[in-house]
């Protein structure tokens, strides 16, 4: 990329910036990842019929945002591409928008706002359905999943949204997709007391994320069976599951990660009756979820201690 861009070839350079920005953000290299990233947006803005690339560029922009914790600049970055779309009158580029603005809505950020979150993928599925759009309905069902699952009251819609969306994940061979579906689904059973379904489901999410060679989110299924393995009595494979998701997100510099792997060992710890251990690892893991701006590890942490 950096010899196109010397040499004068922007668009030859293109490729090449964005298997960077995605490599650098396959590997929580964020800051990289967002540099690479915004070096590549002014030149596919600048081609013709780019929108595929915009719509991956502004998203993955977007999600390296969020895991530095810039949820606000994420979602200006998302209104920006939502603009953008009404001035080229691009009904893609809109749906981009509209299910990167719905994500900080759907999940535990301080932008969380299950009404607003809902109402923008509403208007997000009339379009997917217009365009035939089938991935997008995946990625919007998910959504709809993660908006419903933190509520009791609403829990058989949020099993029906995220089966819905896995059965065409599958369908497509949507890798990345069936991997955060099998991901969130496994949690939302777990809170269910289904505890069997929801290890199997994070064990085969755990298969897709170690072939996708994504890392964060290894660690991130690792630490969540853990949860529910602890809870079901099996300590010392609880804590093996905790300590293997510790030593990756450490190893790759995720302070999210850490503090979520932290916060299960000392659960499974207090379990164990290692209190002390189990109360020094819990304390370390709200301070990095309180520093890395990881509102849920917070909350879970607080609520294990």
């Amino acid at each position: 990329a950096h010899h196109y861009l010397e040499g004068d070839a922007p668009d030859r350079a293109l490729p090449y910036l964005i298997m960077a920005a995605d490599s650098a953000l396959k590997l929580n290299a964020t800051a990289e990842a967002i540099a690479h990233y915004e070096r590549a947006l002014p030149i596919a803005l600048g081609q013709k019929d780019a929108s595929e690339q915009i719509a991956q560029l502004y998203t993955c922009r977007g999600r390296a945002l969020e895991l530095q914790s810039r949820f606000t600049e994420a979602d200006a970055s998302y209104q920006d591409l939502e603009q953008l779309a009404r001035e080229r009158d691009d009904r893609r580029l809109e749906l981009a928008a509209l299910i990167g603005q719905g994500k900080l809505r759907a999940n535990v950020t301080p932008l969380f706002d299950a009404a607003a979150g809902r109402a923008l993928m509403e208007r997000a599925l009339s379009l997917s359905r217009d365009l035939d759009e089938r991935a997008a309905e995946v990625r919007i069902l998910w959504n709809l999943l993660n908006i419903d699952r933190f509520d009791f009251n609403k829990s058989d819609r949020a099993v029906a949204n995220g089966e819905r969306a896995l059965g065409i994940a599958r369908e497509m061979g949507l890798a990345e997709e069936t991997a955060y579906l099998l991901n969130d689904l496994g949690q939302l059973y777990g809170t269910l007391g289904q505890l069997e379904l929801a290890r199997r489901l994070l064990a085969e999410a755990q298969a897709y994320w170690r072939a996708l060679d994504n890392l964060p989110m290894l660690a991130d299924s690792l630490s969540g069976c853990a949860v529910w393995t602890a809870i079901n009595g099996e300590l010392p494979a609880a804590l093996a599951y905790t300590e293997e998701g510790l030593a990756i997100a450490t190893r790759i510099g995720n302070r999210w990660g850490q503090a979520f792997a932290r916060g299960t060992r000392g659960l499974t710890l207090g379990y164990l009756g290692h209190l002390g251990d189990g109360i020094a690892s819990l304390r370390q893991a709200i301070e990095e979820a309180r520093d890395s701006g990881f509102l849920g590890g917070q909350l879970l942490a607080r609520a294990f201690l």
